[in-house]
């Protein structure tokens, strides 16, 4: 299924002329808009009003703390179960490996090319951890191979960190 951004490209509504140069990027779905839906009540069949309020005289508008909003429930009937929606809500937020550790640098390195996340994977039979491109290791067509080492990124940031304490 092709991604909203490339329903607001067609129509001419944004320009994502570069990001849709190659057609199949268009079923490559933003993390952004996969956790909205994931955290989305409507999906449980509830209903949530007064998300946002306009300033008066000026129209802008703004975010409603969330003990204002107004919350019904059962207004419709939902689109998954509540465990599913728990579990996916879960799984949105895990951070670790399959071997189960979770890096400090998890969410924090950026390739310097495109600007997507470096992901940790293990490298050959030692399984030494290392960073790499997530935009290269999906499409190596798309960044150029960046990697690091994980102990080497530890060294210099540890240094780096006692240099400026």
């Amino acid at each position: 299924m092709p991604c909203p951004s490339w329903w607001q490209y067609t129509r001419g509504e944004k320009d994502y002329s570069q990001r849709f140069s190659d057609p199949s990027n268009k079923f490559e779905w933003s993390h952004t808009v996969i956790r909205g839906i994931i955290g989305n009540p409507v999906y449980l069949g509830h209903t949530i009003m007064c998300k946002h309020e306009t300033v008066f005289k000026v129209g802008l508008l703004r975010k409603t703390p969330g003990a204002d909003r107004i919350r019904v429930d059962s207004t419709h009937e939902p689109l998954v179960s509540q465990e599913i929606f728990y579990n996916a809500k879960i799984l949105s937020r895990k951070r670790e490996d399959t071997s189960g550790n979770v890096s400090i640098f998890s969410g924090l390195i950026k390739c310097g090319t495109c600007g997507k996340a470096m992901c940790q994977r293990y490298w050959r039979r030692d399984r030494h951890r290392i960073f790499v491109c997530n935009t290269y290791a999906k499409n190596t067509q798309r960044c150029t191979d960046h990697r690091i080492f994980y102990d080497d990124l530890y060294d210099a940031v540890l240094a780096d960190i006692q240099y400026h304490a």
